[in-house]
Order: structure tokens, then sequence, then C-alpha cells
């Protein structure tokens, strides 16, 4: 039974979980031309796959979650 539970919380990413939300203040983005961004984070999203929406000076670029790197 455990192992069950633990197996679903590993497969849940960046989700809220037991009402926790996940904040980052820093992220890199590598973009299809090989340009890499870089900055504060002003916004980020998540979505059902591994597409996140990055704001970064006021620019929001969608990147696939291979391409990012965010830290706290």
């Amino acid at each position: 039974m455990m192992l069950v539970g633990c197996l679903g919380l590993c497969g849940c990413g960046n989700y809220k979980v037991f009402n926790t939300t996940f904040t980052y203040s820093w992220a890199q983005i590598k973009l299809p031309d090989g340009t890499i961004i870089q900055g504060k984070v002003d916004n980020w999203t998540d979505y059902e796959g591994d597409q996140l929406q990055i704001t970064i000076d006021g620019t929001t670029y969608l990147v696939h979650a291979a391409n990012a790197t965010m830290k706290t």
C-alpha cells in the first residue's frame, strides 16, 4: 500500500500536493534556436504534460520541461 502511495506522489512533479505551492525565483531556458534565456521568474505555470509557461522580464516563453532549469 505504501509503495503505491509513494509511486503516485513521485509522479506528481510540479503539481500542488497536499496544499503546497512550488515557488521559483530564477530560471534558465533553452530556446529551439539554441539561445539561452535566464533571469528572474515573474510567473510560471505547468500544464498536463511536460510544457512550462515561464515569464521572465515580462516576456512569456512556452518550453518543454527538458529545456528549462528553475531554482528557488
